[in-house]
């Protein structure tokens, strides 16, 4: 935390630094021990402290409240900035308040404390349907969904938008809860590729980068919160229909959504459909695969196969298997189909696969 903030104390000019927010969430000893004596008083440092923990995003959400900038930046606390990384960033809110601006995301050298040469740099995710988030690149500096803890935004969008689940805890699902509301509720998401912050990812072999807390275990199903707040008729796409939406209360983000005037989970489906529909996560045709002897079903069980009653069965399509060299399916099996003809890309239409 200490080399963090010295980073961006160091390489953030004083004309725009308004402050270094630091939340403590419930540490002990607590930060303000650590860092007030080994921090300059000019780098505008002021600490935030939980006298329990709460887990990441009530974390983050305190850090944003009492944010007192025009911008709002949140930064993991393993990070360093490359100079001049606000630039950008600054210029792209100023352009459109109701925005979040990631950054390029950097390999940290976690030795010097800054970006490793020739690294990595990544920016862009796309969600799965089990409401999972996985790096991808299309050449487009539009966003549809952030990594996690490297965005910033106005303060008049974070107050607008109401931050983050407030019913969430732990760690995990805030990133893509933030993303929808963005897209749904009348934001955007785009990459400033000049602004570079190097993040230390963390590697088992060094010790180093291994994290060193613990959180009290919270029984909140954070992505599956995600699924039942946004995903409207879809929902039975997350984790193939086993969503527990019986003691899930989305009550607070439906009001948000109500609100902002969101627009359904198909929108942004049909914004980011070169993911979705071209890149196969909405197919035009599925199919459950039958054995004629045993009239049973395949069912994929993590990497390997079992066969089941059909209404077990897992749905297939045609990205998702390895066909035969001469692109037959063996005699043995056939496909029992669930045809969906094509939409036209012109305009979204409801309805889930």
């Amino acid at each position: 935390m200490v080399k963090t903030v010295e980073s961006f104390c160091a390489r953030t000019p004083r004309a725009v630094l308004e402050e270094i927010v630091v939340v403590d969430d419930g540490s002990w000893p607590p930060l303000a021990e650590i860092m007030t004596p080994a921090i300059p008083e000019n780098c505008r440092v002021r600490i935030v402290r939980h006298e329990k923990p709460m887990g990441l995003m009530i974390a983050k959400q305190t850090g944003g409240d009492t944010a007192k900038g025009q911008f709002i930046g949140f930064y993991d606390c393993h990070v360093a900035p490359r100079i001049d990384w606000e630039k950008e960033t600054i210029k792209l809110l100023t352009e459109r308040p109701q925005r979040l601006v990631i950054p390029m995301i950097g390999d940290l050298n976690v030795t010097t404390w800054d970006e490793k040469l020739g690294g990595q740099l990544l920016s862009k995710c796309y969600m799965g349907w089990n409401v999972e988030f996985w790096w991808y690149e299309d050449g487009s500096d539009f966003v549809p969904a952030i990594s996690g803890g490297l965005v910033a935004t106005t303060r008049e969008w974070w107050q607008a938008s109401g931050g983050f689940d407030s019913d969430m805890r732990g760690w995990g699902g805030e990133n893509l809860d933030q993303s929808l509301r963005a897209w749904l509720c009348g934001a955007d998401i785009v990459r400033a590729k000049s602004s570079v912050i190097s993040h230390m990812w963390r590697i088992n072999t060094d010790s180093r980068t291994v994290a060193k807390f613990k959180l009290p275990h919270f029984h909140v199903d954070n992505v599956g919160r995600v699924a039942a707040a946004w995903f409207d008729e879809f929902k039975p796409k997350y984790k193939n229909g086993l969503l527990r939406r019986e003691h899930m209360d989305v009550s607070g983000i439906e009001k948000v959504k109500s609100r902002l005037h969101c627009k359904p989970f198909a929108t942004f489906l049909h914004r980011f459909r070169g993911v979705y529909f071209d890149g196969g996560l909405l197919p035009d045709r599925v199919f459950r695969i039958r054995s004629k002897s045993s009239g049973l079903c395949l069912k994929r069980m993590m990497k390997s196969y079992v066969m089941k009653e059909c209404d077990q069965g897992t749905w297939f399509h045609l990205a998702n298997q390895s066909p035969l060299s001469s692109g037959q399916i063996p005699q043995a099996l056939h496909p029992c189909r669930r045809s969906r003809s094509r939409r036209s890309a012109g305009a979204p239409q409801r309805g889930a696969r």
